[in-house]
């Protein structure tokens, strides 16, 4: 058995006075292989400065995930690259050819990501999902099941959830995590959300980022003591096989 550990970044709450808070997210997954970077938040120096506190040294990632294209999650890349040109960095599919070739520039290799596709061992992306904004989201595989990575959401969390639940139909759905965009939806619009959540199976959630405060209260409330207040600074340990 070994561990991935979850450790949040970039948010715009931070769980200690000596890390940064800013809008976006981004966290680093060390898995028992490598290390990942999923998101890079919207600033390359508060990013830094998170990641310089929390011990974690650019040039040890193998890889960096950008989950949409929305300056609070891929803005931080620049810096990210500049300490670590020798990453792979999985974009959607339809990034700006002018974006992604500015990046090819900088970095070793840049993978478009259309369909579900293996990222590493541990890692599935759920590929790209249309929304207001198109996004891709992350699929951990654990040992208690599956754990849902989301950047803002945009195509919609339950899609997102059922979209991880169809592509991995015998495991349980054992978390999600991250911005759920649900800043703007009514409490009732919510209920119906964390209902169908409820229903699909999801056993802990971690929202964060654009979620909202009213929304997250409202899971809070619901999955107790299986709900994890996020913000820079957290850390998650899963128990993977392998």
């Amino acid at each position: 058995m070994g561990t991935i550990t979850l450790t949040t970044v970039y948010d715009n709450t931070s769980l200690h006075d000596n890390l940064k808070p800013a809008w976006g997210f981004a966290c680093v997954l060390e898995c028992p292989d490598e290390i990942i970077l999923f998101d890079t938040g919207g600033d390359g120096d508060v990013l830094m400065h998170n990641m310089d506190i929390l011990g974690f040294d650019p040039n040890r990632f193998s890889k960096v995930i950008i989950s949409h294209m929305d300056w609070d999650h891929i803005n931080g890349l620049t810096a990210v690259l500049a300490r670590n040109p020798k990453v792979d960095v999985y974009l959607i599919h339809s990034a700006k050819k002018k974006t992604v070739r500015e990046i090819e520039e900088k970095c070793r290799n840049v993978i478009l990501v259309d369909e579900p596709q293996q990222i590493s061992k541990y890692i599935v992306s759920l590929g790209e999902m249309e929304g207001i904004r198109n996004e891709q989201s992350m699929a951990l595989k654990t040992s208690d099941g599956i754990a849902v990575i989301t950047g803002c959401a945009h195509p919609g969390i339950i899609n997102i959830i059922e979209k991880a639940a169809s592509q991995f139909p015998d495991e349980p759905l054992y978390f999600a995590i991250g911005g759920f965009h649900l800043k703007s939806h009514s409490k009732k619009q919510v209920a119906k959300i964390i209902e169908r959540m409820s229903h699909l199976g999801v056993q802990n959630v971690s929202p964060t980022h654009c979620t909202g405060e009213a929304a997250m209260q409202q899971f809070a409330a619901f999955y107790g003591t299986n709900y994890v207040q996020g913000g820079v600074g957290l850390k998650l340990e899963f128990e993977v096989s392998g």
